[in-house]
C-alpha cells in the first residue's frame, strides 16, 4: 500500500486552515516529482477522512500522487466552515488549488502535470476549475452538474435548489437567471483534455448535463481532446453500488485518460469496446 499522509495548509485569504491528504505514487523515490490527480469529493457537505478509497489507490498504482481534501463547504469543521452557501463560491476552488500547490512545495508533485477529477459536486468543481483557471493539464468529470437552468424541475433534487421564484420574474427570466454564470456558459474556456463519465439513469445529475458540455465543446472546439462514456443502466451511485463491470470500466477510463494526458503514454482503453454497448 502506498503512503498516505495528512497535511494542513493555510488558505490563501488567511481565513482558515485546510485539511487534505496526499497519497504517494507507488514506487515513490524521494527527490523525484510525479504527475498528480486532484480527486474532489461529492456532497458538497461531506468530508474526506482516513477511510480507504479504491480510486485513489488505482491512480497511485499507475504512478500518480493523489490529492484529496476538504475545501470550505465541507462538513466536519463547524458551521462557519460551510455557512452562506460558500461551497458554490470561488473560495473552495482556491482551497483546492492551494492543496495542490502545497503538495508541489513538498517536492512530490510536478506542477505542470496535475489532473483533476470528481463526481457530482466533485464533477461540478472539476468543470468549474477548468473553465475558470489554467491550473490543470487534464480533467475527468464524473456525473457532472453544469447547468442549473435545465436542472430545475428535473431529477430528484432539481427542485430543492430552486427556492421561491420572485413574483416579478417570468419563468423564462428565472431559468435564464439560473443558467447565467453556470459552468456550461464558460464552455469556450475549456482548453484541456476532458473525459466525461455519466450514468444514463442518473436522476440527480441527469445525463443531459454531460451532453450539454460535450456537444458544444465538440462543435466549437474540436481541437480539444474530448471523450464521453455513457453507462446505460447505471445511476448516480455508479462508482459505489453500480454493476461491478461498469465500476471497473469507469475506473479504467479515468486511469487511462490521465496516463495518456499526464504521462504522455498511449495506454488508454480500446475505444472500440464497451461494457454493454454503452460507449459514446
Amino acid at each position: 500500500m502506498p503512503k498516505t499522509e495528512e497535511c494542513r495548509v493555510l488558505s490563501r485569504d488567511g481565513k482558515t486552515e485546510l485539511q487534505y491528504f496526499l497519497t504517494y505514487p507507488a514506487g515513490y523515490q524521494e527527490g523525484n516529482t510525479y504527475p498528480a490527480v486532484l480527486d474532489i469529493k461529492g456532497g458538497p457537505e461531506t468530508m474526506v477522512g482516513r477511510g480507504y478509497w479504491h480510486e485513489f489507490h488505482a491512480l497511485a498504482a499507475a504512478g500518480f500522487a493523489v490529492i484529496h481534501g476538504n475545501p470550505r463547504g465541507s462538513a466536519g469543521f463547524g458551521r462557519a466552515f460551510r455557512a452562506g452557501g460558500i461551497c458554490w463560491r470561488d473560495e473552495p476552488m482556491n482551497d483546492l488549488m492551494d492543496m495542490c500547490l502545497d503538495a508541489v512545495r513538498k517536492g512530490v508533485v510536478d506542477q505542470n502535470r496535475i489532473g483533476v477529477t470528481g463526481g457530482s459536486y466533485g464533477g461540478y468543481m472539476t468543470v468549474k476549475l477548468i473553465t475558470k483557471t489554467d491550473f490543470f493539464a487534464a480533467a475527468a468529470g464524473q456525473r457532472v452538474f453544469v447547468n442549473p437552468g435545465t436542472s430545475y424541475g428535473t431529477g430528484d433534487v432539481g427542485w430543492v435548489s430552486a427556492g421561491e421564484i420572485p413574483p416579478h420574474f417570468t419563468m423564462l427570466k428565472y431559468l435564464q437567471d439560473r443558467a447565467r454564470g453556470s459552468n456550461v456558459s464558460r464552455v469556450d474556456q475549456i482548453r484541456v483534455p476532458l473525459l466525461l463519465l455519466h450514468g444514463y439513469k442518473d436522476y440527480r445529475c441527469t445525463f443531459e448535463q454531460a451532453e450539454q458540455l460535450f456537444i458544444p465543446l465538440k462543435e466549437r472546439h474540436p481541437e480539444v481532446p474530448l471523450r464521453l462514456v455513457m453507462f446505460p443502466k447505471e445511476n448516480h451511485a455508479l462508482t459505489r453500488t453500480g454493476n461491478m463491470k461498469a465500476q471497473e470500466r469507469h475506473l479504467q477510463e479515468i486511469v487511462s485518460w490521465f496516463v495518456r494526458y499526464l504521462k504522455g503514454k498511449e495506454e488508454a482503453t480500446d475505444e472500440t469496446q464497451s461494457h454493454d454497448g454503452g460507449l459514446l
